[in-house]
């Protein structure tokens, strides 16, 4: 066997602190379990890229590129976190998972390859490179599913958040930032990984330029497993057609927010302009007469059972009519109420937090950041002027 030194402890560690972050997301009994596996899986296979060097120490003697048994789950790494993603607003099925893990499929049999066939090409030896020229074709192979991915997220987390724009007043606490900071990271692995496979091939000496993956594949390994588990807003929020409050115990059934585009086929044309118009004038009622939008907790469904209509065609109306989303009407009105209680002289001791509260906020911060998008300035800000 040959020598293992710090460098591969330091590898060895990182791997099984990330196998074990990974099991204890998976078995978490709270959250959306459904999403957890996803999330886990993705972890567990960034958690096999650190163990490629110290398999290659310890198995050397069974094949002298054993540090490439782990080659093809690392493939999966952000197609698991894709799955994660869009488990969020569908109930992910066995079909849509099985074409996410195609280039897995499609990868092992070029990496057993590799392992059986021994023998490089003289053209492509190590001297000449520095790295052999089927490793280099991983690589590259990688970093193209790596691109693609990360861009699908991305795409996958606006979609998301338009969504909840289209169901939700009141978003503090459905925070997709969190998930956009996660895909950051990913982008900046990513780079890193780039930076440091073109300095391992222009010079080989700087193999162990790996040590500094090691630690950013660790720290992100903790940050995702922090978030993930600690992340209660993605957990809470569903649409459920049938009542207008989720039920607790149905993670399991419910998708968090529907963002897909299927819809019954009587949903699928607009309504008469007719209706429309008279659809404005219940939705500006309840707003004016009703002051609906004192609720916090108000949501497209909600609003759907006291108008008898489909959130569909809310959310249509809002978009096509309207040219605004949900959030920003329902929350329009809750900035005029709340100018409107700042210019009171009654209200004049009153803090800004209860203000908030009294305009139908339930978050001091979703307040000030409504606040200003519609002002251009802070409720502080317009306090201050009224009293000029």
């Amino acid at each position: 066997m040959q020598h293992i030194y710090i460098y591969d402890y330091v590898n060895a560690f990182g791997f099984i602190q990330g196998v074990l972050l990974s099991m204890v997301i998976f078995f978490y009994p709270g959250g959306n379990r459904s999403s957890n596996k996803f999330l886990a899986l993705h972890l567990f296979c960034l958690s096999l890229a650190l163990a490629a060097p110290f398999s290659l120490k310890l198995f050397s003697s069974i094949s002298p590129r054993a540090d490439r048994f782990t080659e093809p789950f690392l493939v999966l790494i952000y197609p698991f976190l894709y799955l994660y993603l869009k488990s969020f607003s569908q109930q992910v099925n066995p079909r849509l998972i099985l074409f996410h893990i195609i280039p897995f499929l499609a990868f092992t049999p070029l990496v057993v390859l590799s392992l059986v066939y021994q023998q490089e090409l003289t053209n492509w030896n190590n001297a000449t490179f520095g790295f052999s020229f089927t490793l280099l074709v991983f690589v590259l192979i990688k970093i193209v599913l790596f691109v693609l991915y990360l861009f699908l997220c991305w795409k996958q987390t606006n979609r998301i958040r338009r969504s909840v724009e289209n169901n939700f007043s009141e978003i503090s606490r459905i925070n997709l930032d969190w998930i956009k900071r996660l895909i950051t990271a990913g982008i900046v692995l990513l780079i890193m990984y780039i930076i440091v496979m073109a300095l391992i091939v222009a010079n080989p000496s700087w193999a162990k330029l790996n040590f500094l993956m090691v630690g950013l594949v660790t720290i992100y390994i903790y940050y995702t497993s922090f978030k993930g588990l600690t992340q209660p807003a993605i957990f809470k929020y569903k649409i459920d057609p049938g009542s207008d409050r989720s039920d607790n115990n149905s993670y399991e059934s419910q998708p968090i927010i529907n963002t897909e585009t299927e819809r019954p086929k009587y949903e699928r044309s607009s309504l008469p302009d007719s209706q429309q118009e008279e659809l404005v004038k219940q939705l500006k009622d309840l707003m004016v007469k009703d002051r609906l939008f004192l609720e916090p907790e108000l949501s497209i469904a909600i609003l759907g059972e006291k108008l008898q209509v489909s959130p569909y065609y809310i959310s249509q109306l809002l978009s096509q009519k309207l040219k605004t989303s949900f959030y920003d009407f329902i929350n329009q009105y809750r900035v005029e109420e709340a100018k409107e209680l700042l210019r009171k002289p009654s209200h004049e001791n009153f803090t800004i937090l209860s203000i908030a509260f009294d305009s139908g906020f339930n978050s001091k911060t979703t307040f000030n950041t409504v606040f200003k998008k519609f002002t251009a300035q802070t409720p502080t800000q317009f306090k201050s002027r009224l009293s000029r």
